[in-house]
Formats: structure tokens, sequence, C-alpha cells
């Protein structure tokens, strides 16, 4: 693939974990090019297999063809912390290739992620206990069959940080490889941002415009928010005739909030922290 442009640096995940606010951040940058959807996840074949967005290197390369030569490429796709075919893929197309990884309390990975699922009705409503002893159990609900998840992995692969960070250390020069605490990113953006422009080697002066994207949402109808998603084609041909599309955008404003909604108890908390003690590292 001699000649065609690459992407040059990847943010890799973690979920939940800031990567689309730095996406965005880095895509205003007047030396970086970043495709106009972050998410392209091509080479996480292993664990999405046909739902990645884009799965030939062709079709991927494309999304950069019409970049300028003088710009930075880049690519966001948080499918590729945990999985072991993108480390070796990407090491392979890109070997030189600048890695950012966005990490977080694997805890409140697990339950952002899992209110996240909820509100995209991935998931039916139920204390995140229950849900985590019924992926213990094997026992999947039939929505998350039927759907695709942000990452196919279970809850407690999802937060295996250390393994999935040795594969990269392992992959990477750990010179091509930037950390980026979640923790510090929310309290200091402006400062996490620089340094990241600096890593990539470009001017650090630039002031991107900031916006809170990704909020965790909590859905005060479950029953019209699944109604509203999935309405007959009658209810949805009249309501494309008769309903502004203002109206449809209104709509979600209508049965959701930006609030974290999944109730746990301090016990639930202690055994999805034990949970984890167990898995981290494996």
């Amino acid at each position: 693939m001699h000649g065609i442009k690459k992407p040059e640096f990847f943010i890799v995940g973690a979920p939940k974990c800031g990567t689309t606010a730095l996406f965005i951040c880095l895509k205003q940058h007047p030396c970086i090019f970043m495709p106009s959807i972050k998410g392209r996840q091509c080479f996480a074949d292993d664990i999405l297999g046909d739902l990645r967005v884009i799965r030939t290197l062709q079709d991927y390369c494309a999304c950069y063809s019409n970049s300028r030569s003088d710009l930075i490429l880049g690519e966001a796709s948080v499918a590729y912390l945990g999985s072991p075919a993108a480390v070796r893929r990407i090491a392979a197309f890109q070997p030189g290739a600048r890695i950012i990884i966005m990490l977080r309390n694997p805890v409140d990975v697990m339950y952002s992620e899992y209110s996240q699922r909820i509100y995209d009705l991935r998931e039916p409503a139920k204390p995140f206990e229950q849900a985590l002893q019924a992926e213990k159990l094997g026992q999947l609900s039939e929505w998350r069959q039927k759907g695709s998840t942000v990452i196919g992995l279970g809850r407690r692969e999802t937060v295996r940080f250390s393994h999935q960070v040795r594969m990269y250390l392992r992959a990477f020069d750990r010179s091509c490889i930037h950390f980026i605490i979640y923790d510090d990113f929310r309290r200091d953006t402006d400062a996490v941002y620089r340094d990241v422009l600096r890593f990539l080697g470009v001017r650090a002066d630039f002031q991107p415009e900031v916006k809170v994207v990704n909020s965790n949402k909590r859905v005060r109808s479950f029953t019209l928010q699944r109604w509203l998603h999935h309405p007959s084609t009658l209810v949805r041909r009249i309501a494309h005739l008769t309903l502004p599309q203002r109206w449809r955008k209104i709509r979600w404003r209508f049965i959701t909030s930006s609030k974290f909604s999944i109730r746990t108890s301090p016990t639930a908390r202690t055994n999805s922290k034990a949970v984890f003690a167990t898995t981290a590292g494996a």
C-alpha cells in the first residue's frame, strides 16, 4: 500500500473515557485530519466482525484520500483497546503509529457503559448487579444478542485494562504510547489536550471549542422510548408527514435526561469492585 495515505495516530479507547471529546477537539486542529465520523473500527474484526463500519483496508484508506499532505492523520475507535487483532493489524499497517490510550476507574466504566446500553435499548432496565450476575452465568439478554454493543466484549473483558495495555506495550515502543486518565481530562481538559498536541508534534497553542458530549442519560419512560425507537410502519409514516423535523428531535428531550440513572446499592458497587479485582490483571 505504498503511497496510500494512512493515519499516523490512533485513539484506541477505552469506552466511556472521553474519547469522543478528544476526537472532536483534535478534529478542529488546523494541523490534524480525522474522518468525519468517529469509530471506523476497521481493525477490530475479532470482536466486531460484520458490525464494523468499514471492513476493507481499501475503504478505510479512502477516508483519508482527500486530506492535505501537510496534515497529520488520525483515527479514534474504542474497540481497538480490547482487540488483540487490532493491536497486530495496526502494528503491521503502521509500525510507527502513535497510540493514545484513555483510561478510567474500571467500575465507573462498567456502570457508564451499562447506562448507555439501557438508554440505547440494547439491554432491558434492571439493577446493574443482576445484569452482571446474568452475564457471569452466560445469560446474555435477547436484546444484546440481537443488537450491537459499543465493543463486542463482556463487561469484565471490557475493563481488563492491565492486559489490554500490555498488548500495546509489546507491539509498540513506549515512547509511541500516550496515556490519559479520564479524571485528569475532565478536571483540566485544556492541559491534557495540549499534552496530546505535543505528543503528536503539532502546535500546542490552538484553542478548540470544547463541548460536553456523550453524557450519561436517564430514560424517563422506557415504554415510550421503546415505542419511539421501534414504531409501527403506519405510525412512522404519519409522524413523518405531520411532525416538523424539529419536533421529531425534541421527542428525545421529552423522554430522556442527561443524568446517570442506574441505581446501585453500596453492596452492589463493592461486588463490582471485587469483580474487577479478579479480572483486571488477568
